[in-house]
């Protein structure tokens, strides 16, 4: 852990940003809960550890709001799988990424997205074959010939000798 006085994003500083958040929904509602989890996740603040803030802030919108429409979208349970597995967290992500695969329409990217995080974190080589080829599955309908041999390849790359116990093309 270190200490980063003013981290940004894109140029802005993350408290400003967060402000102008609850500033326009509120403290505590679940769309400024997830979209201050969406800050706090982007690409550029992994190093600076605030996954731990986002995981909070969406554990945070799923007890206070259980019935409302983000508690239910299975991109927030995606989005607190990936934190989840970010923070090296598996049987948390599994959980998050499993209940995202069970409130997602198939063909989707979320599908594609969740059961691809429930491979990776699996040690199982059956069980991870198993998930990949649902995400590749669930991938296969979105995505033109060239783009799902491209994804297929970048599957394979990610779990090595598990590839052969892919279903085929």
């Amino acid at each position: 852990f270190y200490y980063v006085p003013n981290p940004q994003l894109g140029g802005q500083l993350l408290s400003t940003l967060e402000q102008n958040i609850v500033a326009q929904l509120g403290v505590d509602t679940p769309e400024s809960l997830y979209a201050r989890a969406v800050l706090l996740s982007q690409p550029g603040n992994h190093s600076l550890g605030f996954n731990s803030e986002g995981i909070d802030l969406i554990n945070q919108l799923l007890v206070n709001f259980p019935d409302s429409a983000l508690a239910q979208a299975s991109i927030v349970h995606l989005r607190l799988g990936n934190l989840y597995r970010e923070v090296k967290l598996p049987l948390s992500a599994a959980r998050a990424f499993q209940r995202a695969t069970q409130l997602t329409a198939e063909c989707t990217e979320t599908a594609t997205q969740a059961y691809l995080g429930l491979g990776l974190i699996h040690t199982d080589p059956s069980l991870v074959a198993e998930l990949m080829n649902l995400s590749l599955e669930n991938s296969s309908c979105l995505l033109q010939p060239t783009g799902f041999a491209e994804e297929y390849a970048r599957v394979c790359a990610l779990v090595g000798d598990i590839c052969a116990d892919f279903r085929p093309l």
